[in-house]
């Protein structure tokens, strides 16, 4: 299943290149830097927390299929079809359980969190759904269908499914949207408007939200995001902060009853007595004082890094059947906590950049310590990465440099003399 998902890349990476295009023609800001590589990253980690876990359902499947179906079925147009509008029912219904249990909506609201609604966002998938999804996708191996059938059907759905983050398609396109999930019911399933709350949970076929009042059409401009405030740009965090706060929620609560309910209860449900959710806030972090406002080169920096950590992370994906379980955890760790780092410098943390030369540090030695994996080419890689690493130092020692005090107070006295040459 990687592998079918990755041979869809292209043309992801082409659909938001020609959105950025004709963004750019119509004026309009589609995207953000930042919130991009953010969408990426929870993409990326995503597919790389899935590899274990689609081994388990993968297992699961098969031993349902083998021992409890009520019937094999054959692979026809027909056994197909009837396959795509199971996965497409299970997943409303799952979907819109997302939506109102406390706890699913804490893994889910990451792909509603974007305040830009392009392309991208179709990447940014939590990186644990896979934990609370995993028994929508047994049903069809109890039904008959076989693994092969479905993991291609379920490929195949999940890539339809992108079209619909854009906002360049617009109108209703009525001579579609009876039967299809079109790009303006799902703008409306993004927005935080309260009329738009709660609707429109179709992935593929909008028939569901018909049948079941769940539909809304586009009337008011939308504005993207959630209503719990702007989550950052570090992954790791994105993906983790919903849960902690329903942890500790449920923590507070003044009752075992109310503990146990809280987890299952409508997304912000307090119990009587508990103190309400915290205040939200819609701005990004801001940078220490310490930091300048912006350091021109460091926004270019994380996109070639960011290239070379999509390459690493696409190789792991290709190649993870040849890989043992260890160079499995090293490089997915590793590539986890690049991740992490990407977010951490866009939102100029404190110690990001240490954490950045810690980063390639463990990499070069772990790369030298592991045994070659058994991947064509891999010495000629290895050099590249071992080149990467050293580009990705420099860049780092000379960012430290930049936010050195010494270098602070040389631009300042340049900036001065450079005024008061300009009012003479």
């Amino acid at each position: 299943m990687h592998n079918l998902l990755l041979l869809a890349l292209p043309l992801f990476f082409g659909l938001i290149a020609l959105e950025v295009l004709v963004g750019r023609r119509q004026g309009r800001r589609i995207y953000d830097f930042d919130e991009t590589i953010t969408n990426l990253s929870c993409g990326l980690g995503q597919q790389v927390v899935d590899i274990g876990l689609k081994v388990v359902i993968f297992f699961l499947y098969e031993r349902i299929h083998a021992n409890v179906a009520l019937a094999p079925l054959p692979t026809t147009w027909w056994s197909v079809l009837a396959l795509l509008v199971l996965v497409d029912f299970t997943g409303y219904w799952f979907h819109r359980a997302s939506h109102r249990t406390a706890l699913l909506w804490a893994i889910h609201a990451v792909h509603h969190q974007p305040r830009h609604f392009n392309y991208s966002v179709g990447l940014r998938l939590p990186w644990l759904q896979r934990l609370t999804s995993f028994f929508i996708y047994l049903p069809p191996a109890l039904l008959g269908f076989s693994s092969t059938t479905y993991l291609v059907v379920v490929s195949l759905h999940a890539v339809a499914q992108i079209w619909t983050h854009t906002q360049l398609v617009r109108g209703d396109l009525p001579w579609l949207s009876w039967l299809l999930v079109t790009p303006s019911h799902h703008r409306v399933h993004h927005g935080r408007n309260a009329a738009y709350i709660d609707t429109n949970y179709g992935a593929l076929l909008s028939v569901w939200d018909r049948l079941f009042g769940t539909f809304a059409r586009e009337v008011e401009p939308v504005e993207f995001g959630v209503t719990t405030g702007h989550p950052g740009y570090d992954p790791l965090r994105v993906n983790l902060a919903g849960l902690a706060e329903v942890l500790r929620a449920a923590v507070r609560a003044p009752t075992w009853r109310d503990r146990l309910r809280l987890p299952l209860a409508p997304p912000g449900w307090r119990p009587p007595g508990a103190p309400p959710p915290p205040p939200a806030s819609d701005e990004p972090p801001a940078p220490p004082a310490t930091e300048p406002p912006d350091v021109r080169g460091l926004r270019l920096y994380v996109l070639v890094r960011y290239v070379f950590i999509a390459f690493f992370g696409v190789l792991l994906l290709v190649h993870c059947e040849r890989l043992t379980p260890a160079q499995l955890l090293v490089g997915g760790g590793f590539l986890l906590y690049s991740l992490v780092t990407v977010g951490l410098i866009l939102e100029r943390r404190p110690g990001a950049t240490w954490r950045e030369m810690l980063r390639i540090a463990l990499f070069v030695v772990a790369i030298g310590l592991m045994p070659d994996p058994d991947i064509p080419g891999w010495p000629l890689m290895e050099l590249s990465i071992h080149a990467v690493s050293l580009f990705s130092l420099g860049c780092v020692v000379a960012y430290r440099w930049v936010l050195s005090p010494r270098w602070q107070a040389a631009a300042a006295a340049r900036r001065a003399d450079g005024g008061s040459a300009s009012a003479v």
